[in-house]
């Protein structure tokens, strides 16, 4: 779909996995327009599109005949970008290794929630999804235990009135908790560690237990570097990004472009089972929330959820195929002015 605002439009293609061949022409004809390249620069750093923008350049444009001299400054930011998110994501692959061992080696049940589970599947390279902490999702059970394995390794908790005992459940503060680390890395001077019990807040304290506790049951192995860590299962992990994106909108008004796109990468890069998400999501209680977040999602990058699935989440079954593809959608269009705003 084309938008009438051209540097919302370009920012959006470039911060795709894949263009046909009718974005392709139309991403050569932005480029060559008098567009406000500030603004677009700009957008691109807040939104952390940047690593991705050097890729899409190089695999779709070959002759630069008569493009602005504003893509010469896009081209020539994101290509310098690219090579500082290498050196950052090296630096950050250090840290994330030395997690995944030390939890590893306890034999402690947990799942990497971002950060390098995104990064060696949904984009296939570190580059393009940026991260500069890790999120765990762990049993409560295990909390003590969790702590004292990272604190022997330098990390201390971020908040000053955490109970590190486990003690009484009722008693203590459930909220995740943030452990921080100094680094003397040319890049990054601390590394920050949050500690998840639950994967959402929007359910019965029961029903959350029980979730994480299933949840951890039946994560599946990666591996990098010949070291293996846990992930959710992809539809679990489809329903983690879009709570991820719900609480940011819910708390704090505004998301990045790029919690949208790492939905998107996701169903496009692994075969969901769309029966078991919207299984679990029921389970869950929050079907609202689901169909809310694949909605814009959709709306953002048409065609990419089924429309079967978005129906069963909806408490409207009477949703139409062409409310995804009317032209001049509107709703659409304040959709990715917001985001871009």
């Amino acid at each position: 779909m084309l938008y009438t605002d051209w540097e919302n439009n370009l920012i959006l293609l470039l911060s795709k996995e894949s263009l046909s061949y009718v974005e392709v022409d139309t991403l050569k004809q932005l480029l060559k327009m008098p567009l406000d390249w500030v603004r677009v620069i700009g957008l691109l750093k807040m939104h952390h599109i940047f690593p991705n923008v050097s890729v899409i350049i190089r695999k779709y444009i070959v002759d630069e005949t008569n493009f602005e001299c504003g893509y010469v400054k896009l081209k020539t930011i994101s290509n310098l970008e690219y090579k500082l998110h290498k050196e950052i994501a090296n630096e950050q692959l250090q840290h994330q290794l030395q997690l995944i061992e030390i939890l590893n080696t306890a034999e402690i049940s947990y799942a990497l929630l971002d950060g390098l589970p995104n990064c060696q599947t949904i984009y296939k390279d570190s580059l393009h999804s940026p991260y500069y902490d890790s999120k765990v999702l762990v049993n409560y059970k295990d909390k003590g235990k969790v702590i004292q394995c990272l604190q022997s390794i330098g990390y201390m908790p971020n908040n000053a009135d955490v109970n590190l005992k486990t003690g009484d459940m009722i008693l203590e503060n459930l909220n995740p908790i943030d452990l921080v680390k100094s680094t003397e890395m040319k890049f990054l001077d601390i590394f920050k560690i949050r500690l998840q019990f639950f994967p959402h807040s929007f359910s019965e304290r029961k029903l959350q237990e029980d979730v994480t506790e299933e949840l951890l049951k039946n994560v599946q192995i990666l591996t990098i570097d010949g070291v293996q860590f846990n992930v959710l299962l992809w539809e679990d992990t489809l329903l983690s990004l879009c709570v991820d994106v719900y609480k940011d909108k819910k708390y704090n008004k505004d998301v990045s472009l790029f919690k949208y796109t790492d939905i998107y990468r996701l169903i496009k890069s692994q075969d969901i089972n769309w029966d078991v998400f919207i299984k679990k999501v029921k389970t869950q209680n929050v079907e609202y929330l689901a169909f809310e977040v694949l909605y814009e999602v959709e709306e953002l990058y048409y065609p990419l959820v089924p429309l079967l699935t978005l129906k069963e989440l909806s408490t409207d079954k009477f949703i139409e195929e062409d409310v995804f593809v009317k032209e001049n959608n509107e709703w659409h269009e304040d959709l990715l002015s917001k985001l871009l705003k």
